[in-house]
């Protein structure tokens, strides 16, 4: 890790660092300011016009929002390559209608969206002015970008925009998280999700004794028991959640509608393909035995992509780590970056912090993202330095 310690020698470098600690009180702050604004999927605009502004204070570079509604700032220019695009995502998977309240007690900042992805976007704004106030030379075209539409049926608009606009000249992306400092995510699985809904479909002369009459909770209960079995493929591997269940009103009366909520994961798109058209059949297959009515409809889907473990951006992403005595963490990554890595663009996803992402439990910790800065702002540098070294590999 000579390069990283070489790096640090660098006035401009060491200037930067030495900001992170102070910059963290306004970091919060944007944290907090951006959490309390709604920004439901579809309706990201008041988040957008608050990046925007917030991005425009910094009297840095030229910020603009595309067709879909990203938000996109160029915190540097001028070089011939690389050019890294650091995308964190705007909406969230709160209405507009919930209290938007963040709470700050001690070291723990609380509230709707502030592990996801409130932080992150902060973190954006954060790099941006720490890199105006140590006139911090990156060495690449460095973009700033903050999307519509990662959630649900937004099915990552905003960041499919971004690389059907500008794929070829994308060398890099850096998924900017919330939480979990120290993972370095390099593969996503592609996932659909299906929102299944059975309605009995009530007609004269039906049976009088309870059991033989129809009833929506034993079609979604046999309907899970079906899928639940199903074998699924295994190289690459198939999975199947059910993510809620929903049927019935009370004990006395047959409840004629019911919903279950299914996941499909493979890291293979014929996989994925393959087992939502076979939860398809049984679905509407069991339905209609049963005399009830089926919907499915799809609430979200996003591809499947991957680089190594041991991919030049992985193992640098490993060096930053280690260097700042964070403990590596290769994983998974958010949909955020399922979209350029199955294009074939190298990317990565790196948190900010340490919390809960969990949605009605949101937090996250003050005190690492100084450390979750330096993070960022030394993979930046680091890839930059490294890119002619990366570009002729095998």
């Amino acid at each position: 890790m000579e390069y990283l310690e070489e790096l640090m020698k660098r006035k401009d470098v060491a200037g930067a660092m030495a900001m992170v600690e102070e910059c963290m009180g306004r970091m919060v702050a944007d944290a907090i300011k951006i959490s309390q604004t709604p920004a439901p999927t579809f309706d990201e605009g008041e988040r957008a016009d608050l990046m925007e502004e917030l991005y425009k204070s910094l009297k840095l570079g030229n910020v603009a929002r595309d067709d879909v509604g990203n938000v996109i700032f160029c915190l540097s220019e001028g070089a011939a390559r690389p050019n890294i695009y650091l995308v964190a995502h705007m909406d969230t998977n709160y209405s507009r209608e919930e209290d938007h309240t963040a709470s700050l007690d001690g070291e723990k900042l609380s509230g709707p969206s502030v592990a996801d992805n409130s932080v992150g976007l902060a973190a954006l704004i954060t790099l941006s002015r720490i890199s105006k106030k140590a006139n911090l030379k990156l060495g690449a075209n460095v973009y700033c970008v903050s999307t519509v539409g990662s959630h649900g049926k937004g099915y990552s608009a905003g960041i499919r925009s971004v690389v059907d606009e500008l794929g070829e000249n994308i060398d890099a992306v850096i998924g900017v998280e919330g939480v979990e400092l120290g993972r370095i995510g390099h593969f996503s699985q592609g996932c659909r999700i299906l929102d299944v809904s059975c309605k009995m479909k009530m007609m004269e002369g039906e049976p009088e004794q309870e059991a033989e009459r129809p009833n929506a909770v034993r079609v979604i209960a046999e309907i899970i028991h079906k899928i639940g079995g199903l074998k699924l493929p295994s190289a690459p591997d198939a999975v199947i959640n059910f993510g809620f269940v929903e049927g019935g009103e009370e004990y006395d009366k047959i409840p004629t509608s019911s919903r279950c909520g299914i996941e499909v994961l493979s890291m293979d798109t014929d996989s994925l393909a393959h087992v939502e058209n076979r939860v398809r059949f049984w679905v509407n297959k069991i339905a209609a035995k049963m005399g009830a009515e089926a919907r499915i409809e799809s609430v979200r889907q996003h591809p499947s992509g991957s680089i190594s473990e041991d991919h030049f951006l992985v193992e640098l992403s490993k060096d930053v780590n280690t260097f700042l005595n964070l403990k590596p963490l290769p994983g998974g990554a958010s949909p955020d970056i399922s979209v350029p890595l199955s294009r074939g663009i190298p990317a990565v996803a790196l948190a900010v912090t340490e919390g809960v992402a969990q949605r009605g439990e949101e937090t996250a910790f003050i005190s690492p993202m100084s450390q979750g800065i330096k993070q960022l702002l030394l993979t930046i540098l680091a890839l930059a330095a490294r890119w002619d070294e990366f570009i002729t590999l095998p």
